[in-house]
């Protein structure tokens, strides 16, 4: 079963940051109702796919623990604003969905992308059964020819796979016109020091083995 503790721990390596540290951001978030609070060991609440994505967003989006909460109702929402790329018919999944959502299915889909991209990258030349094999672990870990990526700004984010310099697919989530017309925005768009984050198919595909096992 998937605790919080554990997910910070497969969420540090990625972050960079100490667990202490991952652990504040995620407090504030359970204590704002966005993941579940409950007794510690035995009784642990189950973190879902949904509760890692807020983890992710929350803290890897966020420069201290205290804009955790901000982060997440600021940049969850974004809506889906075009998909295009030649992988785009397959990741069609990701159309329609706000930011949140596309984080959540990310981690839940991530073997089926790991899958993908190690097919791709398999059809595209006559490989060796060593060079094959490599390529299959190499990808099912989210490395690999083909990176996977997700860029957050301020105010959109990106959903990016590209195999050296050939884009493959973009997945793009902006405001939604009604709130950046409101000026919900403003304090985000004009503040010029501007966090920008990203992170790999890697750190998705450490938050499903966590969820899931693997």
């Amino acid at each position: 079963m998937a605790t919080l503790p554990k997910v910070i721990e497969a969420l540090q390596p990625y972050d960079g940051r100490d667990e202490a540290t991952l652990t504040q951001h995620a407090r504030l978030l359970r204590e704002a109702g966005y993941i579940p609070g409950g007794k510690r060991g035995v009784g642990a609440p189950h973190m879902t796919s949904r509760h890692a994505a807020v983890l992710l967003l929350g803290i890897f989006a966020s420069p201290t623990p205290k804009d955790s909460v901000g982060t997440v109702e600021a940049l969850g929402i974004l809506r889906h604003h075009f998909t295009e790329g030649r992988l785009a018919e397959r990741f069609d999944w990701l159309d329609g969905r706000n930011f949140l959502d596309a984080l959540m299915l990310l981690i839940e889909r991530a073997r089926e992308v790991t899958d993908l991209l190690s097919d791709l990258i398999e059809a595209d030349r006559q490989w060796t059964e060593a060079q094959v094999g490599h390529i299959h672990a190499t990808t099912a870990k989210g490395g690999g020819l083909i990176e996977l990526n997700v860029e957050i700004s301020s105010v959109s984010a990106t959903v990016r796979a590209s195999w050296g310099p050939v884009e493959l697919l973009k997945v793009i989530y902006m405001v939604d016109s009604e709130r950046f017309m409101s000026g919900e925005y403003n304090s985000r768009m004009n503040a010029d020091r501007k966090v920008t984050t990203q992170f790999s198919l890697r750190t998705i595909v450490g938050l499903h083995n966590v969820i899931y096992g693997g």
